[in-house]
């Protein structure tokens, strides 16, 4: 008899329902990874349509559009449009909330303001309109400081003021 007829049975012993139990918690974990790739793909860690939202006044004078969701010391911004009930001859002042402008860092304004000002709960820019403008379009590029959920308030000084809410990532 030569080696290769000599040949020892293998003892393995199986056990079928840890090996079905298995199966089940990598078929969770491939469904759980797939959810987060989704859902990073559809932007709720920011940039896509879930992580941007809009606000407006009741009137259509002020609106905002935002990122609702972002991340720490990424550029973001805030798209501010006054329509021509919010205008005057002299300019637009629109306030941010000093507590919101505290977690951020303002990067640029577009366009510039010809003014800016503060108290202890806002900060007033002014920007200047011509005799011909409906409307005027304003971006604020920030960038958050700190992670977490952020309050802001935002408005036309002696008009409508929005409320907006925004959880930065770490």
């Amino acid at each position: 008899m030569d080696a290769s007829e000599q040949r020892l049975p293998l003892q393995i012993v199986e056990d079928v329902t840890f090996q079905q139990r298995t199966w089940k918690v990598e078929r969770v974990g491939w469904i759980v990874i797939a959810a987060i790739v989704i859902a990073a793909l559809c932007g709720l860690f920011g940039g896509g349509w879930l992580g941007r939202a809009a606000v407006r006044a009741g009137d259509g004078s002020l609106s905002l559009e935002y990122d609702r969701l972002w991340r720490v010391r990424s550029p973001a911004s805030l798209e501010v449009d006054v329509k021509s009930s919010g205008l005057d001859e002299e300019g637009v002042r629109v306030w941010i909330a000093r507590d919101y402008i505290g977690s951020m860092s303002i990067t640029e304004i577009t366009p510039q303001p010809v003014r800016v000002e503060g108290d202890a709960e806002r900060v007033v820019f002014e920007f200047a309109t011509t005799d011909e403008a409906s409307a005027i379009g304003i971006v604020f590029r920030v960038e958050p400081q700190r992670a977490w959920r952020l309050q802001g308030a935002l408005g036309l000084d002696g008009g409508y003021e929005l409320h907006f809410s925004q959880f930065i990532f770490p």
